[in-house]
């Protein structure tokens, strides 16, 4: 999983347990929920990097069994 933001401010990127996930997720404070899921990465992935805040970030390379070499511009649009 990847993560950039302060305290205050939040996002996850890929991860997973049993399965490797392509969510990018929100924290939303004390909302009830916490974290809301946002856009989708390309492609599910584990080990990526992740620079940014919550309201503009980028995420690069990550991969499951093989290496991506992709990099994602997140933006908030809300």
């Amino acid at each position: 999983m990847g993560g950039c933001g302060a305290t205050d401010g939040a996002l996850a990127f890929g991860g997973g347990t049993t399965a490797t996930l392509n969510t990018t997720e929100k924290y939303t404070g004390f909302t009830g929920t916490f974290w809301a899921t946002t856009s989708p990465l390309s492609a599910a992935k584990n080990y990526l990097g992740v620079v940014g805040d919550s309201t503009s970030a980028l995420s690069f390379g990550g991969g499951t069994t093989a290496a991506i070499n992709t990099t994602e511009k997140w933006a908030d649009t809300a």
